[in-house]
């Protein structure tokens, strides 16, 4: 009887080697398969193509867009194969070949993959899977699930130890236009160079999540508004003296943020980031760069 492995989520029942002796995969963490994971043995294949080992149906993928190989002593190097779009590796346009290190995220058109590879496959992949239903793929930000679930508990300490609070919503002006100009590839990397920021801006007692599109929802505790207010002002000063790049153009974007303290009607959390979000839209499509205190 042939012995069979894991790809994807199926049990193919060919040519395979046993699953105890797989000791990398990539692990989908933006896409259409959220956590889905495709386990590598010598070769794979990506692309549009129905003959690839790994199939993404979508205009900004080649029909072979990319390969994985694996190479002496369990490395594994990732080609790409003259796609339109390129292949990307940690955010880098790789020229042709790049080798995988453990963790490293790979973009292949709007999907982005973890490599995770080592002893303990099994356990790398259950973290892996975690991180995905807690963390953006595509920007490494939170979910927005994520950031409600510390609203309500702030807004309950808030209320109980009368402490201030504020929540803010941030939303990158005219995005929709920089998707048209420049593509959805392009509209992705300023994104996730947004995330990075407001990771590095931000204390350790902070915390910003994806929200939607465009829009990060910032949540500041111990803060009264004008505290709120200044903070945000000078992080929206620094986004705006940023240089966003995408392969060889370079361009500087404008962001609006809405912020509110606690309202003493709000005593949960999701009604009121949905209205700081409408607020930011509208701040967004009225001219935009601007800090509003509701």
């Amino acid at each position: 009887m042939e012995e069979q492995t894991v790809v994807g989520f199926e049990l193919p029942t060919k040519n395979l080697k046993n699953l105890a002796e797989i000791d990398s995969c990539l692990v989908e963490i933006h896409g259409n398969s959220l956590g889905k994971r495709y386990n590598l043995e010598e070769e794979a294949f990506i692309g549009r193509g129905e003959e690839n080992t790994i199939v993404l149906d979508m205009d900004t993928v080649s029909r072979s867009h990319a390969s994985i190989t694996r190479k002496m002593y369990g490395k594994y190097e990732i080609e790409d194969l003259m796609s339109t779009n390129g292949t990307y590796v940690n955010d880098q346009l790789i020229e042709e070949k790049a080798t995988l290190k453990h963790k490293d995220r790979i973009k292949v058109g709007q999907t982005v993959f973890r490599f995770i590879s080592g002893p303990n496959l099994e356990t790398l992949y259950y973290q892996e899977v975690y991180d995905c239903f807690v963390r953006d793929g595509l920007t490494g930000a939170y979910k927005q699930h994520y950031l409600v679930d510390n609203l309500i508990r702030a807004v309950a300490r808030s209320r109980r130890h009368n402490r201030p609070l504020c929540l803010a919503v941030l939303g990158v002006d005219d995005f929709i236009g920089i998707t048209d100009d420049m593509g959805r590839m392009a509209a992705d990397k300023v994104l996730k160079q947004v995330a990075d920021e407001l990771e590095k801006f931000l204390n350790p007692d902070e915390m910003a999540a994806r929200a939607h599109n465009e829009q990060f929802d910032i949540l500041l505790e111990e803060y009264t508004i004008e505290e709120a207010e200044k903070r945000l002002n000078d992080l929206r000063a620094h986004l705006e003296e940023l240089d966003f790049g995408f392969e060889d153009d370079a361009f500087q974007i404008t962001v609006s943020i809405a912020v509110q303290a606690l309202p003493a009607n709000v005593t949960r959390g999701p009604e009121w980031i949905l209205k700081l979000q409408e607020v930011c839209h509208s701040l967004s499509n009225s001219g935009g760069a601007t800090v509003k205190v509701i």
